[in-house]
């Protein structure tokens, strides 16, 4: 959503036949209003607006599309029209941040001093003034305080991320997931979001995206096992079984007591009869698939096909020196 004409077209479709929904959500984040602020598109905001939109709905996250469009500076023209329309400037957002200071944050002096004469002063500030602002954001206090809230806020959507998975609503679960990524600390990443993500693309069918998140997770915790479980989960869907092999090969090094490791090598054994990851096991030749494009492990020795038998006949996973 977002050329002048394609928005004009929009409502004038809607006059005619009464089937704008201007608050509508899309894919079940944002509402059109929020989608013609990421289009970049002020005349399509100008146009919904007039069409009924609600300047205070901003989509799933709570966020307004005022705190949206100052987390960017050059959407001065989206502040102005929202303000004109009647945009709360005094709603937080989920860390209780003004727009003022989101916008204080991303260095917009020019947004700042826009918000300031519309904007109450929060009990927390010290200076207030345009200057002030500038300078509260760049504190250690204030900074401390995003840093806990950001925490605490992440925990949360990472459990209720959690608990859509449990009721197998995978398409909210990947939702709230993403949403708690949004809260990551840069100097402290949950890989873990992203291996719970991979797992719900996994139940989906959707086995591109379940590597991507898959090899996110490697990338970010080299060593933790389950990121390369989820890898040859990937890879065993999209039926590239010698890189699943490998995958599981490595989770089986970093993570050797986990036993769903050695069901996955055993289960991947059994469904490969004939294959070339099976081919691969008899002849003990390297293993090379696609996981050496996409940072997963590569290059690695396969064992004959007698020890792993031995191995996952007794449940157990085979360890780095089988």
């Amino acid at each position: 959503m977002c050329g002048r004409s394609y928005g004009a077209c929009i409502l004038f479709m809607a006059d005619q036949l009464a089937i704008l929904q201007p608050n509508k959500f899309a894919s079940r984040v944002f509402t059109p209003l929020v989608s013609s602020l990421l289009g970049g598109s002020v005349e399509c905001m100008k146009l919904l607006i007039e069409a009924g939109a609600n300047v205070h709905a901003g989509g799933f996250s709570g966020a307004t599309p005022l705190l949206l469009a100052c987390s960017r500076r050059g959407n001065i023209g989206f502040v102005k029209c929202l303000l004109k329309a009647g945009a709360d400037p005094n709603v937080p957002d989920e860390l209780g941040r003004l727009p003022i200071e989101i916008a204080a944050v991303q260095g917009g002096k020019k947004l700042v001093q826009l918000l300031f004469p519309v904007t109450r002063c929060p009990p927390n500030m010290v200076a207030w003034s345009v200057a002030g602002i500038m300078s509260h954001v760049n504190s250690a206090a204030y900074k401390e305080r995003v840093r806990k809230g950001s925490c605490k806020r992440k925990a949360e959507l990472k459990l209720e991320g959690n608990k859509a998975y449990e009721i197998k609503d995978y398409d909210t679960a990947i939702l709230m997931y993403n949403m708690a990524l949004k809260f990551d600390d840069p100097n402290d990443i949950d890989a873990s979001i992203y291996a719970n993500k991979s797992l719900c693309w996994l139940r989906l069918g959707v086995g591109d995206e379940a590597l991507s998140d898959a090899q996110a997770c490697i990338r970010l915790w080299p060593d933790w096992g389950k990121g390369y479980y989820r890898q040859g989960e990937a890879f065993r869907f999209l039926q590239d079984y010698a890189s699943a092999y490998a995958a599981f090969v490595k989770a089986s090094e970093l993570d050797p007591q986990n036993p769903k490791i050695a069901n996955a090598l055993r289960d991947l054994l059994e469904r490969t009869k004939g294959a070339s990851v099976s081919r691969c096991l008899e002849e003990g030749v390297q293993v090379q698939g696609r996981s050496q494009v996409l940072s997963g492990p590569c290059d690695q020795t396969v064992q004959g096909r007698g020890s792993f038998v031995q191995a996952v006949g007794r449940g157990q996973p085979l360890s780095s020196g089988q």
